[in-house]
């Protein structure tokens, strides 16, 4: 159980950044200003952080019905 909450972990950090990195992109905010927009920051580590747990909740519902096969 403790290998998925580290996948969890690190799919939403890499997920964050590379969605923060995006957003950043098209709108043209410098990561030097990352606490300036803080509810950008919020919205991205939010939106990672669903993306993250579909992602793993999938991978324990396959692991666990393989498993039995």
């Amino acid at each position: 159980m403790i290998k998925y909450i580290i996948y969890w972990l690190l799919l939403t950090f890499a997920a964050a950044v590379t969605l923060f990195g995006t957003v950043s992109l098209i709108s043209s905010t410098a990561f030097t200003s990352i606490w300036s927009e803080f509810e950008l920051l919020l919205n991205t580590l939010g939106f990672s952080t669903v993306l993250s747990t579909l992602v793993i909740c999938t991978k324990i519902i396959i692991d666990r019905t393989t498993a039995h096969k």
